[in-house]
């Protein structure tokens, strides 16, 4: 939730993000030892920027943005989603 002087509620959105690490090439085992491989290098802060990203995408166009005031009618996503984001 943003919250501004006034304690009005600018924007809220909950979601359930997965983060893929998962490696498919079609030998099991093979995919099993990259997916741990993946797994324990993966670094938690591209993660969360992942999905942040996705999370925020839809708020407007701060004043310093090029489509600053231009970007009224577009559509939000969903109040409440699930995603899933590849690492």
């Amino acid at each position: 939730m943003i919250f501004i002087a006034t304690d009005e509620v600018l924007f809220h959105r909950t979601g359930d993000i997965t983060v893929s690490t998962s490696v498919n090439t079609g030998n099991a085992i093979t995919d099993m030892v990259a997916s741990i491989v993946v797994t324990a290098l993966s670094k938690e802060i591209i993660a969360g920027q992942r999905c942040n990203l996705y999370t925020f995408s839809d708020l407007p166009a701060g004043k310093y943005h090029s489509s600053f005031g231009q970007d009224g009618e577009k559509k939000a996503q969903p109040k409440v989603f699930k995603a899933t984001v590849k690492q």
